[in-house]
């Protein structure tokens, strides 16, 4: 991948502003802390985008398409493998803050946003009487969205 000059990341950098608005973070601190998973290797990223609304998500990544930056979803980061690390820069998006649960006993279904750790999905499925099988170990801070990924 060819390496951006100073003024191609500034622009990029206001384009991806202008695309999500204030869900985007390009100070060290935010991109250091989604840099590694659990395997502890650090890969700095560009920017940051917690996204508040779906249209945020929708919006990051048709521009990462149009600028093929490439993208790294996040969620607890505790995976062992690398998987959650920006290897090849660019933008992480981070799911750790959408943690809904939400229970149709009627229908019998659970729609679950990515960021929605193992452990409180299981107690909440077990309040209805049911039992959501997977047990990691890491249960406590495991998300969904890695799991299913």
């Amino acid at each position: 991948m060819k390496k951006n000059s100073k003024s191609d990341s500034v622009a990029l950098e206001k384009r991806l502003r202008r695309a999500v608005g204030d869900a985007a973070f390009f100070d060290q601190k935010s991109r250091f802390e989604v840099s590694y998973d659990g395997s502890k290797l650090s890969f700095l990223p560009d920017a940051v985008v917690r996204p508040r609304h779906e249209h945020d998500i929708r919006r990051l990544l048709l521009l990462a398409n149009r600028t093929r930056t490439p993208v790294t979803v996040r969620g607890g980061g505790s995976s062992l493998t690398g998987s959650a690390s920006p290897l090849r820069g660019g933008w992480v998006l981070d799911l750790s803050g959408w943690t809904a649960i939400d229970l149709d006993a009627e229908q019998g279904l659970v729609d679950v946003q990515p960021g929605s750790r193992i452990g409180d999905i299981q107690s909440a499925v077990e309040s209805e009487g049911w039992f959501y099988p997977p047990d990691p170990s890491s249960k406590a801070y495991s998300t969904i969205g890695g799991n299913i990924c």
